[in-house]
């Protein structure tokens, strides 16, 4: 759990410092996997609007918005 708050400090200094950073959103929505759906969905968005041909972003928030419903 430490480890995790941590990371998630390192990613939030890192968007604060720079909005644009779509791996930064793609690592909080990885921390919140299994923890707060909503989150992710929220987090994946922004990757996806920051980037459109972010890799893995698409796919997962595909999955991500299935467990919302």
């Amino acid at each position: 759990t430490n480890e995790r708050e941590k990371a998630e400090r390192v990613y939030r200094k890192t968007i604060a410092a720079n909005p644009q950073s779509a791996k930064a959103h793609y690592y909080l929505a990885v921390l919140y996997w299994n923890k707060d759906w909503k989150k992710v969905v929220e987090e994946l968005e922004i990757v996806l609007s920051l980037d459109p041909n972010y890799p893995e972003a698409q796919s997962y928030l595909t999955r991500a918005r299935a467990y919302l419903k």
